[in-house]
């Protein structure tokens, strides 16, 4: 992360590292530094969807997130 702050991979790769409780924070700091990088966005997504308390309200945004890329 130190050598390439602006890779999106990796910040989606650190949001899932982190501890349940410790996701959102992980996801505001990964959308700041790559605001539009598909893998962030889909990685924040995710993490919506499969916390317990938001997953209803999450699903739209997750679908929308992955229309944003469609993978080829």
């Amino acid at each position: 992360m130190q050598e390439c702050p602006a890779s999106g991979i990796l910040w989606a790769e650190a949001i899932f590292m982190e501890s349940r409780p410790q996701r959102k924070t992980k996801s505001v700091d990964a959308l700041k530094r790559c605001e539009h990088d598909p893998h962030v966005l889909l990685a924040v997504a995710r993490s919506e969807v499969t916390s317990t308390r938001l997953s209803v309200l999450a699903l739209p945004s997750y679908c929308w997130f992955v229309t944003l890329t469609p993978l080829h």
